[in-house]
């Protein structure tokens, strides 16, 4: 997510498009979105849609938010050590194919 852009998304049809190029099986991600995420992402989108980035850098608003933005928050919650931000992409992954999800 750090390095989304907003022209990955159509909030109107409630989905991200993620460029084959930019996935690691090189196969466009059409990603749907609850009700919830576009909520957030039309409340973030008053803060950085004047920018190609969803998330921008702290003290740089023409970088990208830093990885380790990512770590420090997981680690304010208890997590250091115990998880990553891409670990929840991972444990996602696991449940939805043990429930027979592609």
């Amino acid at each position: 997510m750090i390095g989304a852009w907003w022209a990955e998304f159509d909030l109107e049809a409630s989905h991200r498009d993620i460029l084959a190029e930019r996935m690691k099986m090189r196969t466009q991600h059409i990603v749907p979105l609850a009700r919830q995420t576009l909520d957030l992402l039309l409340t973030l989108q008053t803060l950085t849609g004047g920018s190609e980035w969803l998330f921008l850098g702290e003290r740089n608003a023409k970088k990208l938010m830093s990885k380790n933005t990512i770590l420090k928050g997981l680690e304010r919650m208890g997590y250091k050590g115990r998880m990553t931000g891409h670990g929840f992409r991972g444990l996602a992954g696991a449940v939805l194919h043990e429930q027979g999800q592609p």
